[in-house]
Parts: C-alpha cells; structure tokens; sequence
C-alpha cells in the first residue's frame, strides 16, 4: 500500500512513454516502440481518471512508439 499526498499528479507514464518512444524512434525498436505504446495508453488512462496532467506527452509517446515499430518494419524489408 503506498500513501500519496492528496493531489499529487502522477505523470510518469506519459513521461516515460515519450522517453522510451524517442529511443525506439532512433534505434528503429520494436520492443522499445510496443513498450512506449503501453505506456502511453497508461498515461493516457490517468489523464482521463484526472490522476495526471500530461496529455500531450503520453500521446506523443504512443505516436513515437507506433513510429519506432513502423520504422523496425521498414528497417527490415530494406534489409531484404
């Protein structure tokens, strides 16, 4: 059981999605780019429940991450 304080916004999702989908981004990842997916939608979920206020960065994430699979799936017919 973790004790909050009243209020207190829980962003680091969203924030960890964006991190984690500019990797995949970079290094074309597909596990990275699923991961950043995951967590966005998490972050995305808390937004709606009014837990956090980042929005835009756990949309951005989701973007990236769809971005870094597609990337891995390009990456890869290339390489054929």
């Amino acid at each position: 059981m973790s004790i909050e304080p009243v209020g207190q916004q829980r962003n680091g999702m969203g924030i960890a999605a964006l991190v984690v989908g500019l990797i995949s981004l970079v290094f074309a990842g597909l596990i990275l780019g699923a991961v950043a997916i995951v967590l966005g939608w998490i972050g995305l979920n808390r937004v709606k429940k009014g837990q956090a206020t980042n929005q835009v960065m756990a949309l951005t994430g989701v973007v990236l991450g769809m971005a870094g699979v597609v990337s891995w799936f390009v990456f890869l017919v290339i390489l054929q």
